[in-house]
């Protein structure tokens, strides 16, 4: 069952203009995750999905595999869906965002057992929070699993609410999840969720799994070590330069 990982790329992001071009520690960000994606041995093929004759071109200049999508797909998956199309001969794919440049083949390799050992449609990732801040913060995405490690529902906001206890010491008393935003699929799974209309729980919290989950699709989630962080504003990029500066790579 051979393996294509395609990274997503899009130039024009709304909270951080122009991210994947943007300089971390000498590179840039997709040029980074690039490379860590290439390190994975489980990965057969590997391309950057990308909008933007500019960023098609950088792509090529560190020796990347880029293929142009069209600009006016909506997300991530779309992009990946229309690639994904043009390589029926990989069964399994995995979406990589183009904003995790600490992302390991440690965690590529567990969404890849997940998807040909576990038999999963979907798979994805989540690490335990250890920070409690995180906790309450909208911009990391928790997620609750029922006992098959399956995702029952992911909210921006802390779930579960802790009623019985105060804010500042919930993580004491219950596990709490952050979720990795990496997706492994079965490619005719990811063929036919590129198809379904946007749902209402993914229009309230901004979601885009809502819609599977809310269509009926098992999105299995494997446990990993994550420590990295996704880039989304400016002072992710320098909390990220400060990272890579102490793993020099």
């Amino acid at each position: 069952m051979k393996v294509i990982a395609i990274i997503p790329a899009r130039l024009g992001s709304t909270r951080l203009p122009r991210k994947v071009l943007r300089q971390i520690h000498g590179k840039s960000l997709i040029q980074r995750v690039y490379e860590q994606v290439s390190i994975c041995a489980v990965i057969d093929e590997l391309v950057v999905a990308v909008d933007h004759q500019e960023v098609f071109e950088h792509v090529l200049s560190f020796g990347g595999n880029a293929i142009m999508t069209d600009p006016g797909l909506l997300s991530g998956t779309d992009r990946c869906a229309e690639v994904s199309s043009q390589f029926s001969d990989y069964p399994l794919v995995i979406n990589v965002q183009g904003d995790e440049p600490f992302i390991s083949h440690q965690e590529l390799e567990i969404v890849v057992n997940l998807l040909k050992n576990m038999d999963a449609d979907i798979a994805s990732l989540m690490v335990k929070i250890t920070e409690q801040e995180q906790i309450h913060n909208p911009n990391v995405v928790k997620l609750l699993c029922n006992h098959s490690a399956e995702a029952m529902y992911f909210s921006r906001a802390a779930i579960p609410f802790n009623r019985s206890e105060s804010t500042l010491n919930w993580s004491e008393h219950h596990d709490y999840w952050r979720h990795i935003g990496v997706y492994g699929f079965k490619r005719e799974v990811l063929l036919e969720l590129c198809k379904l209309p946007e749902s209402q729980y993914e229009k309230i919290e901004k979601l885009e799994q809502l819609r599977w989950l809310e269509a009926g699709y098992k999105i299995k989630m494997g446990v990993c070590h994550y420590h990295g962080i996704g880039i989304d504003t400016e002072a992710d990029l320098e909390l990220a330069e400060k990272m890579l500066s102490k793993l020099i790579i």
